[in-house]
């Protein structure tokens, strides 16, 4: 609930900020008004030089952290993780048309060290097992981002997602202990964000945002949502 809470600080925090910058979008002149960059007549040019999204190569890595959950089928039982996780990603492209951006999307979030306790009883003993246990979704593949005058920017994106449950085992009173494993499943999954960007250059901009995303296989069903923060270039 709090990650849900933040998300939702987050998102309307971005639309006072787009509302506030909207008053100053029109002061960029449009494409056909400004001079040329001077580097080329190549589609994807380094850079546009002018604070706008309307040319050029599109880079922008992002770090962040949220809510990772997931589901996991064992047999005719049903595991649940869920925790904080840390991500990154990484969006490479190009501007297709002012505003747009066509792009490629590596994704990766995980959630390191969270613990399962279980117990069993037996007729002689009670053992006791302590594991730790690690949880990543991993994604690549391609998206799109549309970004305003105001620099409000929106994107979805369509990937295989490859969800990965690492189990060790910390602590054992007996010799009955599962041993260490990993369960690797994979699947199509939908990833969609928004966020807000300040220009600090004629190519760099710096900003937040929100990306929420769900991802299912043939045992594992995962999703989240992270906070995040970005550096684009274009």
């Amino acid at each position: 609930m709090s990650c849900a809470k933040q998300a939702l600080g987050v998102l309307a925090s971005l639309l006072v900020m787009s509302t506030a910058s909207a008053a100053r979008a029109d002061y960029f002149p449009p494409a056909s008004e400004r001079p040329a960059a001077g580097v080329g007549t190549m589609p994807f040019r380094l850079g546009s030089g002018a604070m706008r999204h309307d040319q050029g190569i599109f880079v922008r890595p992002q770090i962040g952290f949220g809510n990772l959950a997931a589901e996991i089928k064992d047999g005719s039982s049903t595991q649940t993780v869920d925790g904080l996780a840390s991500s990154f990603g990484l969006s490479v492209g190009g501007v297709v048309s002012e505003g747009l951006v066509l792009h490629g999307t590596l994704a990766i979030s995980s959630i390191p060290g969270a613990e399962l306790e279980s117990a069993t009883t037996t007729q002689t003993t009670v053992i006791t097992t302590e594991q730790e246990q690690n949880f990543s979704v991993t994604s690549l593949g391609f998206g799109m981002t549309y970004y305003t005058p105001a620099n409000l920017w929106f994107s979805a994106g369509l990937a295989p997602h490859q969800m990965t449950l690492s189990t060790s085992s910390i602590s054992c009173d007996t010799t009955e202990c599962e041993p260490d494993k990993t369960t690797d499943d994979y699947g199509m999954g939908l990833r969609a964000g928004v966020g807000y960007e300040w220009w600090v250059s004629d190519d760099w901009a710096i900003g937040l945002g929100v990306e929420g995303f769900g991802a299912g296989g043939s045992d594992i069903t995962a999703y989240g949502m992270t906070t995040m923060f970005t550096a684009t270039f274009n």
